[in-house]
């Protein structure tokens, strides 16, 4: 019988961009201490770059980082908030002054939510509560920004659900009063997900949600004044936790892409321009459309392409302009996009660098692999550049072997990295660095039992700042604990090499 145990030293994660066709985009990693729950972006000093407004929720702490030329992101700002939630509502001019303002979710029991006034340079001032109007706790399960009654002032579409009852929710829109909000209930029931558009061309914004527990979208026309009257309901075939609304076809009609969850296909339903949909199209591949997934024209060529995270990669797909997409191929792959425990959106679109290209940023979480303390890689990926590769090549093991609690093992390998680093940056992070992954298993005598140790180990000898290729010599001492005198059958699986940025190589002795 065989056990797994993980080991770890100055330890690892994943990543790699896969070659391209017509979508080429780089992969950067912004290094960073902590927990990531939940991403959004906006211009918030004017300086015609988006930046990226994180969560922190474990350290209560709004993290903001400032797009730049570089995607380096070291200009940083961070707010602390004792009663941070998981989500960040929106990013808007809430108050009126020309600065956007940040919203998030409160998990103190007498506010729906806190408005961060923006200081106009990326800092962001000390918060406005936004008061419950009775003592029930409540959560966002999804929420909009938008202009419900023309007043040029920022409201906020939101579904609501009682912390306590799961089942029980509240479809409501807060109106903005001047960075004080008043709330209207539009319906007391429980919805699936939430978008907006204008479904029947009248030039207001009417409000688009998933029915729960069915697969029909409701629509609420908007009566320009900020009151809704429920319309049309229309079954596309699926339900959904999660929308996007868009013109996919270029009729100048409002589609809604969704998703039905990570065993079936996303969709696309084309709008008639009444408030109803029709024509269900699916996504290729059975892709399921995870919550953070991004519609925009990434390629400049005037239809609606998508960008779709999943566990192990992110799915490109280019949109055809009919309301069907065609995949193009999977970046970022190896990388983990779940969100640990919360259900917040973990992929963003924005333009980072001022191009006036749409990149891509999201986080990494890699609390599967036990690490301590538990944290996540801002990842982001710019779009038009080549992207890295990392190849390793010629593995020569010298000595792998057992000792009671020591796994010794030393060997050479070549590695060619093409518009990358590989390098120990010896930082207090202890993914800061490139790093091997490689197993090993270990086969005793009956009746002991087998173990395989899953290895992620950085040193001085992955630091190669700059170079594009040359051989390694590593000599490790791995302490485990497996305490026995027996002598065991090893055999090594998997050795692959990272890179500073998390772009992983190919796999040598795959298992």
């Amino acid at each position: 019988m065989k056990r797994c145990v993980r080991v770890f030293f100055m330890l690892a994660v994943f990543n790699l961009a896969v070659a391209a066709t017509t979508l080429s985009f780089k992969q950067y990693r912004v290094v960073l201490d902590g927990e990531l729950t939940d991403l959004a972006s906006g211009d918030l000093n004017k300086d015609k770059r988006d930046d990226i407004v994180a969560l922190n929720t474990k350290a209560k702490e709004i993290r903001i980082f400032m797009g730049d030329n570089n995607f380096k992101f070291t200009k940083q700002f961070t707010k602390p908030f004792s009663y941070l939630g998981e989500f960040v509502i929106g990013i808007a001019d809430f108050t009126g002054d020309g600065k956007l303002d940040v919203a998030v979710d409160s998990l103190y029991y007498k506010t729906y939510f806190a408005l961060f006034p923006g200081k106009g340079n990326g800092e962001l001032q000390n918060p406005k509560l936004v008061n419950a109007t009775g003592t029930e706790t409540t959560d966002f399960s999804h929420a909009a920004v938008v202009d419900v009654n023309g007043d040029g002032k920022p409201d906020i579409a939101a579904l609501l659900i009682d912390r306590y009852k799961y089942s029980s929710g509240s479809f409501v829109v807060f109106i903005n009063k001047g960075g004080r909000f008043a709330l209207t209930e539009i319906e007391k029931t429980k919805y699936s997900s939430l978008t907006t558009g204008d479904v029947d061309g009248d030039n207001d914004p009417d409000l688009i949600v998933g029915v729960s527990y069915t697969h029909n979208l409701a629509v609420f026309l908007n009566n320009g004044n900020g009151s809704f009257v429920k319309g049309p309901v229309t079954d596309v075939g699926s339900g959904s936790s999660h929308l996007r609304s868009g013109y996919v076809n270029g009729d100048g009609r409002l589609d809604v892409v969704g998703n039905s969850g990570p065993l079936s296909s996303g969709w696309c339903v084309l709008g008639k321009g009444d408030g109803t949909f029709i024509n269900r199209k699916t996504l290729p591949k059975y892709e399921g459309l995870d919550c953070g997934f991004v519609l925009a024209d990434f390629d400049g060529d005037g239809k609606l392409d998508l960008a779709e995270p999943e566990l192990a990669e992110i799915s490109l797909f280019s949109g055809l302009g009919t309301g069907r997409f065609k995949f193009l191929k999977d970046i970022a792959v190896g990388l983990y996009f779940g969100r640990a425990e919360y259900d917040a959106s973990n992929l963003i679109g924005g333009d980072f660098n001022g191009d006036k290209k749409i990149d891509l940023a999201g986080y990494h979480w890699d609390g599967y692999n036990n690490r301590k303390p538990a944290m996540t890689d801002l990842m982001v990926f710019r779009n038009g550049t080549a992207p890295t590769t990392c190849s390793i090549s010629d593995l020569n093991v010298i000595e792998l072997r057992y000792a009671p609690a020591v796994i010794y093992f030393s060997g050479t390998f070549n590695f060619i990295n093409t518009g990358g680093d590989v390098r120990n940056l010896g930082n207090s992070v202890v993914t800061d660095n490139a790093h091997l992954e490689f197993e090993v298993e270990l086969d005793f005598p009956y009746p002991l039992k087998d173990y395989t140790l899953y290895v992620w180990v950085a040193g001085n000898f992955l630091n190669y700042p700059g170079l594009t290729s040359s051989p390694v010599s590593f000599n490790l001492t791995l302490p485990v604990s497996i305490f026995t005198t027996s002598t065991a059958t090893m055999n090594l699986a998997n050795f692959s090499l990272w890179d500073c940025h998390l772009v992983h190589s190919n796999i040598l002795l795959k298992d």
